[in-house]
């Protein structure tokens, strides 16, 4: 397929300190999980729900300079190995390099060729 890039995530987290980092196992060549959930509501007063979740491997955590009476920011970069979003329960995209799953909108693409190797 064309235009498909490395999967790749960064975020911040502000006010956590290393020991609050290392409770959540948040350290260079550990896994982790992030589960965003948002509501929101369009033009016409309906209100639908999106959920964005994303796993895998912390490849970087940097703590950024603070000033003063600034809580610092740790930023966090990670290679992603599942990326999953879905709006009002409607799958918009799943890919998964564990489960070989690449679903981008209108089903996934892998189904048959997991079947056909025997995987479910």
């Amino acid at each position: 397929m064309v235009g498909l890039e490395k999967l790749t995530a960064k975020f911040k987290i502000k006010g956590a300190s290393q020991t609050l980092l290392s409770a959540f196992g948040l350290a260079n060549g550990e896994m982790c999980q992030i589960n965003v959930n948002e509501s929101h509501q369009d033009e016409d007063g309906n209100k639908f729900a999106i959920k964005y979740s994303v796993t895998g491997e912390i490849t970087s955590v940097t703590e950024s300079a603070s000033k003063m009476g600034e809580l610092p920011d740790n930023e966090m970069e990670m290679a992603v190995s599942a990326y999953k979003k879905t709006e009002s329960g409607k799958t918009i995209y799943e890919i998964d390099r564990n489960a070989q799953i690449l679903d981008l909108g209108n089903g996934d693409i892998l189904a048959e060729h997991r079947r056909n190797v025997g995987l479910p």
